[in-house]
């Protein structure tokens, strides 16, 4: 086709605008192919390992992944352990670790033995709790069942390790009674940062604390709530590491509750763990 055909052909304003419309189609879909399309994590997987006595534990493993173009791409990142509190058992992290999963780290949220997926007939917080016929006989035997959480967490952590970068390091969020089994993992391995959640510690528990090496720690905790409250300053007070933060909050509300009715802060934690285990 010479010159002067092809500009006939151009000049004619049905075709012009049916290449004018092509152009723009063509436009749109490359920006849309080239868009990073949000993806959200579907379910994540259960992950069962034996504990010290080889009673079978259970958590929820959500991989490290990261957005790319129409697609979640499987990332080499950290850590994150997540200990639930007495209360309630691995669901009531699903928020943070779909969070920390999609910000690229491998995010372990476990059941502690007795709770959830990591009961049994001889090992239940439920059966412990029907059977109590006061508030005495039901804490000694919660506390026959805690006997084995420290070292449960220890094979909890061991299982993440296998998941995670061997260059990258391994968080632990805690929240009440579980900041005491944080703290005894941190007496046995490297633990890159602490997030602690309304901490119910004793005096041991403090002292154990302030024996470790200042790891970086993120508090969160609320005014009214007395326990939490002086723990937390003192502990806060003692951490020498500059990248150790506080956030407190008016009223009373502790652990799972203080998370999930304050805006945004879920959120909070996830972006403070991804920004310093990836610096």
């Amino acid at each position: 086709m010479n010159n002067e055909v092809l500009m006939r052909h151009i000049s004619n304003p049905i075709v012009l605008s049916v290449c004018i419309l092509l152009l723009c189609c063509y436009v749109s879909l490359s920006k849309a192919m080239s868009a990073e399309i949000p993806i959200r994590l579907s379910s994540p997987q259960e992950l069962k390992y034996p504990g010290k006595d080889r009673f079978l534990l259970s958590g929820q493993y959500y991989p490290a992944v990261k957005q790319v173009p129409g697609r979640l791409r499987k990332e080499q990142g950290a850590g994150v352990l997540l200990l639930h509190d007495c209360e309630h058992d691995s669901r009531s992290y699903s928020y943070l670790a779909k969070s920390l999963s999609e910000k690229g780290s491998h995010v372990f949220a476990i059941d502690f033995r007795g709770y959830a997926n990591s009961a049994n007939a001889d090992f239940s917080r439920e059966n412990i709790k029907m059977k109590a016929k006061d508030i005495a006989a039901y804490q000694k035997n919660l506390v026959r069942l805690t006997a084995y959480w420290e070292d449960d967490v220890f094979a909890a952590h061991k299982l993440l390790r296998t998941k995670v970068d061997k260059r990258k390091g391994i968080a632990v969020v805690a929240s009440g009674c579980s900041v005491n089994y944080a703290i005894s993992l941190a007496e046995k391995v490297k633990v890159s940062f602490l997030v602690i959640v309304s901490p119910q510690m004793n005096f041991a528990g403090k002292e154990r604390y302030k024996n470790l090496l200042d790891i970086p720690t993120y508090f969160i905790y609320s005014t009214n709530h007395l326990e939490s409250f002086n723990t937390t300053k003192e502990l806060f007070n003692w951490n020498g590491s500059d990248k150790t933060k506080a956030q407190v909050f008016k009223g009373s509300r502790v652990g799972n509750t203080l998370l999930k009715t304050t805006y945004h802060l879920e959120e909070d934690i996830a972006q403070w763990l991804t920004y310093n285990l990836n610096r």
